[in-house]
């Protein structure tokens, strides 16, 4: 009766320690964390810092989405304007933002605790695309 009831206790402790690590990752503790951003965040951020998503349509778009890295951000410089593009990976949809809305982005980022590694700043490009693109629907921002 004895050894019956330590092999009892001892299936019940290892469902207890089941439950509890099974608990645990629901929870989020564990399994996942360190993959990222849930997806969109990155894209919400950028949204809530006034960032502008050019619409698919644009005929300029297709090629200067061609030419950026998806997930990375990537700055762009004419004469003493500056803005930062970015190609969502999940939706594919391109997002251009000032150099206010830049920092007002980095700034939600980092309240929000974004790591670095899920909004890298690319080399700057000087895309003739870009600024046609941009001049044709933005030129008053």
């Amino acid at each position: 009766m004895v050894g019956q009831k330590n092999r009892w206790m001892a299936w019940l402790t290892g469902l207890m320690v089941l439950a509890f690590f099974l608990s645990g990752c629901a929870a989020g503790g564990g399994v996942g964390t360190a993959q990222g951003p849930a997806p969109g965040k990155v894209e919400l951020l950028m949204i809530q810092a006034g960032f502008e998503t050019v619409p698919d349509e644009h005929p300029l778009c297709v090629g200067v989405c061609r030419n950026l890295k998806p997930g990375l951000i990537t700055p762009y410089t004419k004469g003493n304007k500056k803005l930062f593009g970015y190609l969502s990976p999940e939706t594919k949809r391109l997002f251009v933002g000032t150099e206010g809305e830049y920092q007002k982005f980095v700034n939600l980022a980092v309240t929000q605790q974004v790591e670095e590694k899920f909004r890298p700043l690319g080399s700057e490009s000087n895309d003739p695309q870009f600024w046609s693109m941009w001049s044709d629907m933005y030129s008053s921002h």
